[in-house]
């Protein structure tokens, strides 16, 4: 899979990093997993996240701050403050 996706992304893709799993949510529940430190460290999505995420996060007990986004991204000053 590593060279099919080096191929089609243009970037070399070392299969040591990739992690296949059953769906996305699996993806989700286990990335947060891996990087918090304790229940209720901050996870910053877009505030118009798929609610699947945000249960994801809930459930592993990630405290969960949506950041308003618009043509031009994350408004960064609303990051800031957080």
């Amino acid at each position: 899979m590593a060279p099919r996706e080096s191929e089609r992304e243009g970037v070399s893709v070392n299969p040591k990093n990739m992690m296949l799993k059953n769906g996305s949510m699996q993806a989700v529940t286990l990335a947060g997993q891996a990087l918090m430190s304790a229940p209720g460290d901050l996870v910053i999505t877009e505030s118009d996240t798929y609610s699947g995420t945000i249960a994801a996060y809930k459930g592993i007990g990630l405290e969960r701050v949506g950041i308003p986004v618009d043509a031009n991204g994350m408004h960064m000053d609303l990051l800031e403050a957080t």
